[in-house]
């Protein structure tokens, strides 16, 4: 504590975690440097004091954004040596005006994380953290250059626990990167054991949240039994911004002594006293602080308060943690401790040495200020491994039930065996996480080989029903060809009912919970490509979508990937192909038999086996014309969401419009899916072993 009292205050200020960069390929803004200066003027303009870069899983914004700042410095260095012109003193003032935005806000390094079942995590480092590092995590993840700044058609090697497991080897935050849309944890995850680990585990400290109902509906499911977390978990908004003018829109509080990486980072495991989405005065903190229930009042600071103080710091320590509110009676009376003088917070300071001595530990307070002279002092407890008293004299205080208690013998064994419990269930948490994992995955694994040995033994090679395999190759365009592709997919990456080309920017996860397109290929119309033919094909994309067409048509794609195009014999349609490469038990199939679900790689491809049908068989006709049948259906759905008109469609619909859409389509790939079971012969005990299974590698399933 200092005797300059402002230097220990606590200061509220902007933060936003989550913004893009033109690194990210659906970002909306020129891609070009000047952009990344934008950016950090526009963070300065919305008074932010800390931002984080996140780029869709990539750190290259990041890097660009200090490359840029770099080549200022040397820049404007150059130019001080250069003659006494008036250009070179312009250029001097505009690169160390711009030198003092970068130095006003704390500028962190991110990713927006995708996972292997499509959940969104922002994980942010330590600015002192390696780029190469992070491009290592990155790596490891399963993301590498030709994925940079792609989402949603790119398939992490992580799921959400093994992101989880590997943080904990770097210094950084993992954060729930919007919890309550459809690539959140809230959102995505099916009530279960799988939801009570994902929010559970402590490497989680932070939900972003855009609705206050579901913000209120997880702090309920936090506050049940099943989702009891050893630490606290911090509610935080941010932009999302992809462009310049949704920079800071959303934004958090935070109350920091110091805007640096260490308070930052320390202030998530106090998410109560240090992290507001509205804007906090001192008040409101210590209402907020009430309300964790693990809050002691104490109105005075000075020699007869000594004790009691520290017997509320031993009372916390013992029991769960919480905080001690010097300065007020209760959150209605709140009167504050006079400081007048420097003699008066040197007797503070003295005060807080003898209460630290006292409880064997050094508490140094946050300062708030109340009004003129008058300071709230806020002192936060962690729980401890092991009973503490005061002044070794045998007495310990507990804190229960809003009230400071002697504990006798017998309670104080009770509370040595719950805290030796809950060190040791701490301790084997993750480990049993990763167990459970382990063991549902071996378990279904091992039920599912019966299964797919009778499969196997009923099937035929693929290619023995295809009348043709080609691999096509992206074709060639001019730059301007490109950039008006380009221009085309931003404004609408599904796509057209009717188009010259296809465009597949990066590779595509076979199986997304929400995707407006599944069936039909994003085509779009482009000057100076032959027209398409009518024919029906299927092509399978790197990743292993599949799409059918009932044209023949040009592809592009910019990293240059071929795509496989296929054409099936008269006997076998096309359609119930289409369907079964796209239905669960295939899913289920890939990843028992081969340990992976991208089919478009010639080693899987060439080994796959489709069912043996007998066309002279009723029932088996039946079950293939339902499959067709459910398969139009969904392609006359992609059909109509493809020729929407999206001016008649407000920002505030499209959400709504796009979900409604998607669970239009998941009635009628349930169907399918039902169908396929019937189709071969799969008891209800198998197909629960199969769902099973799918669940335990995060593969959505439509039901």
């Amino acid at each position: 504590m200092t005797k300059n009292l402002k230097e220990d205050e606590m200061q509220i200020i902007k933060v936003d975690l989550h913004i893009h960069t033109p690194a990210s390929k659906c970002y909306k803004g020129p891609r070009e440097d000047d952009e990344y200066i934008r950016i950090i003027k526009r963070a300065a303009e919305e008074n932010l004091k800390i931002i984080a870069i996140t780029d869709h899983n990539s750190i290259e914004g990041y890097e660009k954004l200090i490359e840029q700042r770099e080549r200022i410095k040397v820049e404007t260095e150059i130019f001080k040596t250069l003659n006494d012109s008036k250009k070179a003193k312009d250029k001097i003032k505009e690169g160390e005006k711009i030198l003092n935005i970068f130095e006003s806000i704390l500028i962190l390094p991110g990713i927006e994380f995708e996972v292997n079942n499509g959940v969104h995590m922002l994980v942010i480092f330590n600015p002192e953290t390696d780029i190469t590092t992070i491009k290592d995590f990155l790596k490891n993840g399963g993301y590498d250059a030709d994925s940079f700044g792609k989402e949603d058609d790119v398939f992490s090697k992580w799921s959400l626990f093994d992101l989880y497991n590997e943080s904990v080897k770097y210094d950084c935050l993992i954060i729930d990167a919007h919890t309550d849309s459809n690539k959140g944890i809230f959102s995505t995850i099916r009530s279960g054991t799988p939801r009570i680990h994902a929010f559970t585990d402590k490497s989680l400290v932070g939900i972003c949240y855009n609705s206050e109902k579901q913000k209120k509906n997880i702090r309920d499911l936090l506050l049940s039994p099943n989702y009891t977390r050893a630490t606290p978990v911090a509610f935080l908004k941010s932009s999302d911004a992809h462009k310049i003018d949704e920079i800071g829109k959303e934004y958090t509080y935070f109350c920091l002594k110091k805007i640096e990486w260490y308070d930052f980072k320390e202030s998530f495991s106090n998410p109560d006293e240090c992290i507001f989405t509205s804007r906090p005065n001192t008040k409101r903190i210590i209402s907020s602080l009430a309300n964790s229930k693990r809050c002691i009042f104490i109105s005075a600071l000075d020699e007869s308060s000594v004790i009691k103080i520290a017997e509320a710091i031993c009372a916390l320590s013992n029991s769960n943690g919480g905080y001690i509110v010097i300065g007020a009676d209760s959150v209605d009376l709140v009167n504050g401790i006079e400081i007048k003088d420097d003699s008066d917070i040197d007797k503070i300071k003295e005060l807080f040495d003898s209460v630290s001595k006292k409880a064997k530990k050094e508490y140094i307070p946050n300062i708030y200020p109340l009004r003129e002279s008058y300071y709230i002092f806020v002192v936060k407890v962690d729980s401890a491994d092991e009973l503490i008293d005061v002044e070794d004299n045998g007495i310990i205080f507990y804190y229960s039930k809003e009230r400071i208690v002697k504990l006798n013998a017998n309670q104080i064994q009770q509370v040595l065996s719950r805290k030796i419990e809950t060190k040791y269930q701490q301790h084997i948490s993750r480990e049993l996480i990763n167990i459970k994992k382990s063991v549902s995955a071996i378990d279904t694994y091992l039920k599912s080989q019966p299964i797919l040995s009778s499969y196997c033994k009923n099937s035929i090679p693929i290619h023995k029903y295809l009348s043709s395999i080609e691999i096509q190759e992206s074709i060639k365009l001019t730059p301007e060809q490109r950039q008006a592709l380009v221009e085309r997919y931003k404004e609408q990456g599904n796509g057209c009912c009717k188009g010259n080309i296809m465009y597949i920017d990066g590779v595509i996860n076979p199986r997304l919970k929400d995707a407006c397109l599944r069936i039909t290929p994003p085509k779009f119309t482009l000057k100076g490509v032959k027209k398409v033919s009518p024919k029906k094909y299927l092509y399978i994309i790197p990743g292993g979508a599949v799409f059918y067409t009932e044209s023949e048509l040009n592809y592009h794609n910019n990293d240059d990937y071929s795509v496989l195009r296929l054409e099936t014999s008269s006997d076998y349609s096309i359609k119930f192909l289409c369907a079964f490469l796209k239905s669960s038990f295939f899913l289920w199939y890939l990843k028992n038999k081969f340990g992976d679900l991208d089919f478009w790689s010639s080693k899987i491809f060439n080994r796959i086996d489709v069912p043996l049908l007998h066309l002279d068989n009723p029932k088996e006709n039946d079950i293939i014309t339902t499959i067709e049948s459910n398969f139009d259906n969904i392609i006359e759905l992609e059909k109509k969401f493809l020729k929407t008109d999206w001016n008649t469609v407000d920002d505030n619909g499209f959400e709504e419009y796009v979900n409604q859409h998607n669970e239009k389509t998941k009635i009628y790939f349930k169907k399918i899916d039902d169908a396929i079971f019937d189709l071969l012969k799969i008891k209800e005990d198998d197909k629960a072993i199969i769902k099973e299974s799918l669940r335990a590698n995060y593969i959505y399933i439509p039901e």
